[in-house]
């Protein structure tokens, strides 16, 4: 596996167009220090990435880059897994893997100081793994393949969750949809950008 592109973006001083700083493949050799983050203005707490995964070695080239990293976009990369991120970067708090062909989550425990996960438009079929994260607050599924609601209760051991999107999913189908997920999570504030439905023990 490579790491195929590299930005690092400045937060609040690039758009999601601009790049601050970009590699190829080639240039294997190439460390981001401190003080070239200092020198271009960045904050050295966010970083965005295109990344490749066709096996799981290019995962140590992402964690020697990302020691100071604390919120990480890997939108649009090729992650067949999670167990691909690795515990190399498990001081993250907010990911971004969105778009990312991911077809599991086995191994995001590893990752357990997340409190916000952004993967939509995946090929994620089961929430289960999730349990392990139980610093997690904000959770987006939107445009997986979640077809079970009991595979939902997982989601119940993250006892900081307030925030979930899980529409189009296939159990977003499903009768009394927004009912049933409430009553799952009865302390969820936030259903697909709306505000859950109270349940009868509140």
């Amino acid at each position: 596996a490579v790491l195929c592109q590299i930005w690092y973006a400045a937060c609040g001083g690039c758009d999601d167009n601009e790049t601050a700083m970009s590699q190829t493949d080639s240039d294997s050799d190439y460390n981001f220090s401190d003080s070239d983050a200092d020198d271009i203005g960045l904050d050295r707490g966010y970083a965005e990435f295109l990344v490749d995964f066709t096996d799981e070695d290019g995962c140590h080239e992402l964690w020697q880059l990302q020691k100071s990293v604390s919120r990480l976009k890997l939108n649009s990369s090729t992650i067949p897994s999670a167990q691909c991120l690795g515990a190399g970067l498990a001081h993250l708090r907010v990911l971004w893997v969105n778009c990312c062909q991911l077809k599991d989550l086995n191994g995001i425990g590893q990752l357990s100081n997340l409190t916000e996960l952004y993967c939509a438009f995946n090929e994620i079929i089961s929430t289960k793994p999730l349990q392990a994260l139980r610093q997690l607050e904000v959770l987006d599924l939107e445009g997986n393949k979640v077809t079970s609601m009991d595979d939902l209760r997982a989601l119940s051991k993250c006892p900081k969750m307030n925030t979930l999107t899980l529409e189009g999913n296939p159990l977003a189908s499903h009768a009394d949809y927004r009912g049933r997920v409430s009553c799952l999570l009865p302390l969820l504030e936030y259903l697909d950008d709306l505000p859950a439905e109270p349940t009868s023990s509140s």
